[in-house]
């Protein structure tokens, strides 16, 4: 019985557990099957923008650039002001702590982003508490630990019991059981970490492979394995109680990876199995330590199928679980039917079902940082696990199974959709690895036709006997309306698309409409979903028009060079997790390179006070559901702004990188190009030196200094009397870490100061 979905009652039947943001009642309103289209539709093309330089004779003077790397929430935007002083940045959501910002610049560059994500999203008390957790950890465990911060879900991290000690042991507890494994090392590069394996076929041709590093950070570094809280758990209680010198912390609780790989658990009362062999662990057995049994362990597997015995680590730990569980979760049995979703109390009690061996499996796995995850067919009732080595491979100790993927659909079982989902609450399908399957893409529009972002897609499928169709997989559209799945052949398939509050279908009280009957391998099938109902929102737009210059004077000239890589996609995650009398529904936030979607224009004061007003306006250079451009843009004096936008998009945010650089006019613009005070920088992110130039109107003291974040000065430049005119120094930052520094130029009164990124 699947752990997730279901609990028993003392009577032995079934009883449903709802879905996170399930429709409140569902049931079969329409058959649209007709309406499916057959064949892949293609995404809509993506605008590039480009403009020509001016051929003319301007001279134009380097003024001032600017770089920025980042994210842009929905409904957000990052702009530029450019005036006589230069650029001035507005970075969106600008609510970090300076202790935020120190941490996110001491972390590599692949993870930047999702921690100042998941930053943004926490109050400041928990900004400062896990920026400083990161600033006060040193290499090689800073990376390990910013990911799982920055992929943790901030309302876990803000939830009153959680203790961030448990986010050092984590760490610490890694590479404390690299230093006693033999078929696993841990290996340092420059920004990253990983893991390399020894591996056998065998018994012979010992090789040694290593894993990408998403699969280390996601499958053994990260602390949530299903949906369990990351709290020291006293397994000995039933609930979330504690008890100790302070609520949920140790050495009364304890962590899994701890608890699994270092201790031996003596049962509390006996358990028996109803299923298969008589097993039975008595009142008072001492399991055996995970840590002694893998001692001089030299190959991770032997490649052996469906064998436990000399088949390396991943059979000793098959042997593990077997010994320490029995499966049963009978309403009869000693535990009075408790269905235990925290590892560790699952390890106290000894006995489970598939949803208790998956979760008790992959612990144990991890804990001997063995990448591991866990496939689910919800409507087939059952999970199970699969492990990493060079690919992913089937995994379920309860049976035996080793690197076994055909077991179930040989035994006469459909599949309908089988997904994996990692610790933010992310799901993908893994379907092909047990079934021949096929894909469905669903578009959801607008009764416009605008694509709804961020739009929840409910596939609903027959349970496996029959009794009642059931949620069966979940997805969340993207920035063009789409989610696509990888489902099973032979089956009918329903579908519900809610975008509360855009409405919903097929009406908002829920319910589903049949698209697919009998599912046929190898097919793509495509469905556009017809206009919600119950709508009380729609789908946010951005109302632009092409703009004429007037003043054809040209005294700026603004370069562009930038790309959307990424998309950032938020929702909720399938299960729920519950805190005693806090609810808590993760929220999962993964970054995607398909669809790459942002607003862009080039505009004027009056026109960009419109735009923020949500009123229509003109621009120039418009760049609607664009992901690259290179704009160069000249234009008279003033005030002109320039805009990334994601107002468009109700729900997901997007990710730039940008360039961009300002030249101003000296011929026949201004007689004295020095009459303006100004600072500006050859470039605003660097990995040696930058060249700083700066004007000055008349004579001034000058000081010249560079400070960090906390606003401490780190360097003096210059401090003296200097004359009109443009100076150029350059700043040599070889004794600079890397991180954000400001630099600051004090003339007389005048005071202007420029963000740099050393990388």
């Amino acid at each position: 019985m699947t752990l997730l979905l279901f609990v028993f009652l003392q009577t032995g039947s079934i009883q449903k557990i709802e879905y996170v943001e399930h429709p409140v009642s569902t049931g079969l309103v329409g058959d649209v099957t007709k309406e499916v289209i057959m064949g892949n539709i293609p995404r809509p093309v993506k605008n590039k923008l480009f403009s020509q330089e001016s051929k003319a004779t301007e001279n134009w003077a380097f003024a001032d650039s600017c770089y920025f790397q980042g994210r842009i929430r929905n409904t957000g935007h990052y702009y530029a002001k450019i005036d006589s002083t230069g650029i001035t940045e507005f970075l969106p959501d600008n609510n970090l702590t300076s202790t935020a910002l120190q941490a996110i610049a001491a972390v590599p560059e692949w993870l930047k982003i999702q921690l100042w994500d998941n930053f943004s999203r926490m109050n400041t008390q928990c900004q400062n508490t896990y920026g400083a957790l990161i600033l006060a950890t040193p290499f090689p465990w800073q990376d390990e630990l910013a990911f799982v911060i920055a992929n943790v879900d901030s309302l876990i991290l803000e939830h009153h019991r959680s203790n961030p000690t448990i986010f050092t042991d984590n760490v610490k507890l890694i590479y404390k059981h690299d230093s006693v494994l033999d078929y696993v090392r841990l290996v340092e590069y420059s920004d990253y970490t990983t893991a390399k394996y020894k591996m056998a076929n065998n018994n012979q041709d010992t090789t040694e492979i290593e894993i990408p590093r998403d699969i280390y950070y996601w499958f053994v570094v990260h602390p949530v394995i299903t949906h369990e809280m990351i709290f020291y758990i006293n397994p000995y209680t039933a609930d979330l109680s504690y008890s100790g010198a302070g609520e949920s912390s140790p050495p009364t609780g304890k962590f899994w990876r701890d608890y699994y790989f270092n201790y031996p658990d003596t049962a509390q009362k006996t358990v028996w199995s109803s299923y298969g062999p008589a097993d039975t662990i008595y009142a008072g057995t001492v399991s055996p330590i995970l840590k002694n049994r893998l001692a001089g362990e030299k190959i991770l597997y032997n490649n052996k199928i469906d064998v436990s015995a000399s088949n390396g680590a991943i059979g000793k730990v098959t042997k593990w679980v077997n010994d320490i569980m029995v499966f049963n979760a009978e309403g009869s049995d000693m535990w009075s039917g408790e269905r235990a979703w925290q590892p560790v109390r699952q390890y106290h009690m000894h006995r489970g079902r598939c949803g208790e061996w998956t979760v008790v499996t992959a612990a144990a796995a991890r804990a001997s940082l063995i990448p591991t995850t866990s496939p689910n067919d919800v409507t087939r009732d059952h999970t199970w696990n699969e492990w990493y080595d060079t690919d992913w491979r089937g995994w379920e100790p309860v049976n035996n199974y080793v690197n076994s993927m055909a077991h179930y659909e040989d035994g006469g079982w459909v599949f309908r959709a089988v997904y994996n989902y990692r610790g933010d609450g992310y799901t993908w399908d893994v379907t092909p690895h047990y079934s021949q399957h096929c894909t469905l893409t669903v578009l959801a529009q607008d009764a416009s036709g605008r694509p709804l972002d961020g739009a929840r897609v409910y596939v609903f499928t027959p349970y496996f006997d029959n009794s009642d169709t059931t949620l069966s997989d979940k997805r969340v559209t993207d920035s063009d309306g789409r989610a696509e799945f990888l489902l099973g052949e032979g089956v009918d398939y329903f579908v519900n698309v809610t975008a509360t509050p855009r409405g919903c279908y097929p009406n908002t009280s829920g319910g589903y409409v049949k698209i697919i009957s009998n599912s046929v391998a190898g097919q793509h099938y495509n469905w556009i979903c017809p206009s919600l109902t119950g709508a009380t929102a729609s789908q946010p737009a951005i109302t632009v028009s092409q703009d004429v210059l007037t003043d054809t004077t040209k005294f700026y000239k603004i370069d562009v060079n930038f790309s959307v890589p990424q998309e950032i996609i938020r929702g909720k995650a399938i299960f729920y997790d519950e805190l005693n009398s806090h609810t808590h529904q993760p929220q999962y936030g993964y970054y995607t390179d398909v669809a790459k979607n942002i607003e862009f224009f080039i505009c004027d004061g009056t026109n960009f006070t419109a735009y923020q007003s949500g009123s229509a306006f003109e621009a120039f250079e418009i760049g609607h559901n664009t992901d690259a451009g290179n704009v160069s843009f000249m234009c008279p004096k003033g005030d002109w702004y320039v805009v990334f936008s994601t107002k468009d998009l109700y729900n997901n945010g997007e990710v730039i990188n940008l360039n961009m650089n300002l030249y101003k006019n000296l011929i026949g613009v201004e007689e004295n190009p020095y009459k303006k005070f100004s600072l500006s920088l050859s470039s605003t992110v660097f990995k040696k030196s930058i060249i700083i130039d700066f004007m000055l109107p008349q004579k001034e003291k000058v000081q010249l200094r560079v400070y960090d974040l906390s606003g401490r000065c780190v360097r003096a430049i210059i401090k003296d009397e200097i004359k009109t005119g443009c100076q150029r120094v350059e700043l040599d930052g070889k004794k600079l870490g890397k991180g954000i520094y400001f630099i600051r130029l004090d003339a007389g009164k005048n005071v202007l100061t420029k963000k740099i990124v050393k990388i």
